[in-house]
């Protein structure tokens, strides 16, 4: 019952929700790491996502489709950290206009009641540049367009979370719904810890630009948690990056439960198994394998990915590996290496590669002042890691 008569407070209609939000077609941002850009627009005009219209922006990719397009690019895009639905874009100037704006939005067609609703704010050049006061007024906007959350039963703890971004720039203000939830690199698959985390998101770029190929070994003889080698499995498995985990938009009004099984159905289809595994991940470290195995076999993922117990410096690939592939290093230095040692590691992990890699195709992440020391022909990109400034090295160590 609405006992203010208020439509905009009513249970929304399956009519309403099919004409504004399942029917037409959206703007869509992926929201990336710095310099993944353009692989993220690659991943989005090819398939299994196929948008028609991805355009690189600064900090990510804009396309626009359907909702369906918006669960696909969220079940495979493997470089994106979050995508965000367009909902409204304005002018204010104070804090009235602003709460007007928003609340001729019908939140109740895209949010559910009982959400915890979130905002984040970010401005520039605007007269409403206290960003905590406008996500303040936005959030209270907000939660009393949607009205008294439902009653919940008392069983059920699980808080239903709902984050809406808003940015200001020159008095003129975008607002987003986020449709995924927990940033995109948290696949659902790995919950063990590193010494030195690389973000999934960063792992599947870095395979990306070193020309992974899954009929060809790769060695990740650094693994740590095994970000490299449980990338590389979802990679050679054809298996989403989204398949392990869930979303938000899943709790959505507009959320169509048929739409999404068929999805996940077309992309199980497309799952394939490795005649024999081409993915090896070492460590010394033998808490961190058996953390990384534990992980591997409650995913079903020991099928692509071999482990082996030793250390880097002792491994001679050409005695267990019939052909070349590709070598991902991360190296933790002054971790799992000896501590303090510092250009003396990196010169370690060099020499070895060059004597014992011949002809492999190595990745390695490298501190930007060790880069005239790699002795073989190579290509260097800026990387962004864990708030440092980092390089990632590529290129084929000669043969002799």
């Amino acid at each position: 019952m609405n006992p203010g008569g208020d439509p905009k407070n009513a249970a929304p209609s399956a009519r309403r929700i099919k004409r504004r939000v399942a029917a037409p077609v959206h703007e869509f941002f992926a929201a990336t790491g710095p310099g993944l850009e353009p692989l993220c627009c690659r991943e989005l005009l090819t398939p299994p996502v196929s948008a028609a219209d991805a355009a690189v922006v600064p900090g990510g990719v804009t396309f626009s489709g359907k909702l369906t397009d918006l669960y696909r690019a969220n079940l495979h895009l493997r470089t994106a950290n979050r995508i965000l639905m367009r909902i409204t874009e304005f002018s204010a100037e104070n804090f009235r206009q602003l709460q007007r704006r928003l609340s001729s939005v019908d939140w109740e067609l895209f949010l559910p009641r009982e959400a915890a609703v979130q905002v984040r704010v970010s401005t520039r050049r605007c007269r409403l540049y206290h960003s905590e006061a406008v996500a303040r007024r936005a959030e209270e906007q907000i939660r009393n367009s949607l009205g008294s959350p439902p009653a919940r039963d008392a069983a059920d703890q699980t808080p239903c979370l709902a984050s809406v971004f808003v940015r200001g720039e020159n008095d003129r203000f975008l607002v987003s719904v986020d449709s995924s939830g927990d940033l995109l690199h948290r696949r659902g698959i790995k919950t063990h810890p590193s010494t030195a985390p690389l973000r999934e998101t960063l792992a599947a770029a870095v395979l990306m630009w070193a020309g992974f190929d899954p009929s060809k070994p790769l060695v990740d003889p650094m693994c740590g948690s095994g970000t490299f080698s449980l990338e590389a499995a979802l990679m050679a498995g054809r298996i989403p990056p989204g398949w392990y985990r869930r979303f938000d938009f899943e709790a959505w009004p507009s959320f169509r439960l048929p739409q999404w099984r068929h999805l996940r159905k077309k992309a199980k289809e497309q799952i394939v198994v490795p005649e024999q595994i081409r993915i090896f991940a070492g460590d010394r470290d033998l808490d961190s394998l058996a953390k990384l195995r534990g992980c591997l076999n409650a995913h079903d993922l020991q099928r692509y990915v071999a482990l082996f117990a030793g250390d880097f410096f002792d491994l001679r690939p050409a005695k267990i590996l019939p052909e070349s592939g590709l070598v991902v290093l991360n190296p933790p230095y002054g971790r799992r290496m000896d501590p303090g040692t510092g250009d003396a590691d990196m010169a370690r992990v060099l020499d070895h590669l060059k004597r014992f890699f011949k002809g492999w195709t190595a990745a390695l992440v490298s501190p930007p002042g060790l880069l005239d020391r790699i002795p073989f022909p190579h290509r260097s990109r800026p990387l962004v890691h864990g708030g440092l400034r980092l390089n990632l090295v590529t290129g084929r160590i000669p043969t002799r």
